[in-house]
Parts: C-alpha cells; sequence; structure tokens
C-alpha cells in the first residue's frame, strides 16, 4: 500500500479549525493498476490512498474526510460489488465508483441500488474517471450538509419539553389554539406560549414547515412526537 498523504496534511486532520481536504481511496489487487490510478488523480491534485483489498480498505476508512471510493470489481475473496453491498453500509459518509472489466445489466442495477456513483467500464479514458471522481466529490459534500442538518434538525426537537411535545402532536393534525387549549385543559395563552417555544426550538417558522421536519425526522427513524420515558 502506499499512502500519499503528507506530514502536513495530517496534521490538518488533528486540527478541528481545519477543514479536511479531501481524500481518493483506491481499491485494486493489481498493483500496476493500483500506481497508475493513483498517478493519475494526483495529477489532478487530489489525495490518494490506495489499497490491495476491501478488507484493508475498511480498517483504514477514514468517515471524518471528504472522500470517494474507487474500487475494482475483481477482487480476490470479497468482490468490489459485494462490499459494496455488505460492508460499505457500515463505513458512513462514504461515495463509490466501481470499475469492471464486464458491467451488466445486473451488475451495475446492483451497484446503484449500493449506492455506487458510476459504474465504468475497463478500458476508460483517464477524463471519465476524473469526471466521476468530482461527481462523486460533490454527492459526498452534499451527503454530508444533508446528515449534519439532519442532526441538527433531531437535537433541537429533543430540546422540547413533554407539555411542548403535547402541544406539537396538536399542531401537526391541524388543530387550532382554542381547540388544544380544550383538549389540553390549558389556558390559549398557554398554548400560545408553548407555540411560540416549539417554534424556536426547533428553528420553524410555520406549522407547515414544523409538520415538514416531523415527517422528514419520522422517515428517517426518529419520532419526534414520542412521548419522553
Amino acid at each position: 500500500m502506499i499512502d500519499t498523504l503528507s506530514t502536513q496534511q495530517e496534521s490538518q486532520l488533528s486540527d478541528p479549525h481545519q477543514s479536511p481536504e479531501p481524500v481518493v481511496y483506491v481499491v485494486d489487487d493489481e498493483p500496476s493498476v493500483r500506481r497508475t490510478i493513483r498517478l493519475l488523480i494526483e495529477a489532478a491534485g487530489l489525495n490518494v490512498r490506495e489499497f490491495g483489498g476491501a478488507e484493508e480498505f475498511a480498517e483504514h476508512y477514514d468517515a471524518s474526510r471528504p472522500n470517494c471510493l474507487v474500487i475494482d470489481h475483481q477482487l480476490g475473496g470479497i468482490t468490489g460489488l459485494e462490499f459494496l453491498e455488505t460492508i460499505s453500509d457500515r463505513l458512513d459518509n462514504l461515495s463509490s465508483i466501481l470499475i469492471t472489466g464486464f458491467a451488466t445489466t445486473e451488475t451495475v442495477v446492483r451497484a446503484m441500488k449500493a449506492g455506487t456513483v458510476q459504474v465504468l467500464d475497463k478500458p476508460f479514458e483517464a477524463k471519465r474517471l476524473l469526471q466521476a471522481i468530482d461527481e462523486a466529490l460533490v454527492r459526498n459534500q452534499q451527503l454530508r450538509v444533508q446528515k449534519s442538518a439532519t442532526a441538527q434538525q433531531r437535537t433541537r426537537f429533543a430540546k422540547l419539553t413533554e407539555r411542548e411535545r403535547e402541544v406539537l402532536r396538536l399542531l401537526v393534525v391541524g388543530e387550532m389554539n382554542k381547540n388544544i387549549s380544550k383538549r389540553l385543559s390549558i389556558s390559549v395563552r398557554a398554548v400560545e406560549q408553548r407555540r411560540r417555544q416549539i417554534f424556536v426550538k426547533t428553528g420553524t417558522a410555520s406549522v407547515a414547515e414544523l409538520v415538514a421536519s416531523v415527517m422528514h425526522l419520522r422517515h428517517l427513524g426518529f419520532d419526534a412526537l414520542a412521548r419522553d420515558e
């Protein structure tokens, strides 16, 4: 394995105030192929780490860095596609490109379902690989931004008190303040106060936005309406 990270780049990773540079991982069991791809990517100004197998890559994967994985389908042991379908789903924030010498329709469909950005047939033009890497890095950054926003959203909703959540449950089903007041046996003023707190804490500006946030989080497995235990 050839690690092309410089000492300066590695020091940047340890500094939380500096944004880590993207890294392209190359996984291929043929050293000559790895070297050719590495030199091509380095010539484009990107950092590269190369590995001879999928398992070795998984052991050294750094989820904190923007990344792209270029992996060959035909590997000794587990294939590149099998890796993307199984092990890779446990690696956060991974974007991938699958390289194969015989891309069947089934292979392409399975790769796309596994989250692969592109499937490249051998032999491929250098320009095509670099374009695929650019696309994968852009998608990787978008994924990170989306995950960060979702995490912030979950944190905001988790700060709601149970009394505020009682009002929230009725707001999202379309109940008006007066009806909420009657159902919870509290004053309209108390409803209005809790409603304001809900908007402030969740960072939303309308009931429609509130509902959209609740539904989005529910789709991701987080119930913003659940009662406190």
